[in-house]
């Protein structure tokens, strides 16, 4: 099947160097801030561009995931070669888990996209990106970039 879109997320991670290392990713309580474009191919009537940004454990055990938040960011008519683009500003609750890949456990943080068009299979995209340990302000050594 050939693909009828082009999609791309551009995320705008903060990073912080400490010691001389660069850490590059959201704190628990931050600001998620990014850009969703997507480019179709085709003119293209969609029910709905859907957004949803969650994480999912996995490893040993039983794995499980949490969307905390799924909504629409378009609907209608896509034009040929006519970009959307939608400016993704979101807050992470302070009590989330931070990105680990681990022997027996893996969290990992994604932005999905899925495309509801219709007579086609819905599409799904994920984007991954890292959430840190909070950062304390207070050390000399540490600089936001």
């Amino acid at each position: 099947m050939a693909k009828k879109y082009e999609l791309e997320v551009n995320f705008a991670l903060p990073q912080h160097i400490i010691r001389g290392m660069t850490l590059e990713g959201v704190q628990p309580g931050g600001m998620l801030e990014g850009e969703i474009i997507l480019t179709p191919f085709e003119e293209v009537n969609c029910r709905g561009v859907w957004l949803e940004i969650g994480y999912r454990e996995g490893g040993n055990g039983t794995p499980y995931e949490d969307r905390l938040l799924e909504t629409m960011i378009c609907k209608g008519r896509l034009h040929a070669n006519e970009s959307f683009s939608h400016h993704l500003l979101y807050q992470l609750p302070d009590n989330v888990p931070i990105s680990y890949t681990g022997d027996y456990v893996k969290i990992e943080w994604y932005i999905r996209i899925r495309i509801d068009i219709p007579f086609w299979f819905d599409t799904r995209e994920e984007f991954p990106f890292r959430v840190i340990p909070r950062i304390l302000r207070s050390r000399n050594e540490i600089d936001t970039i």
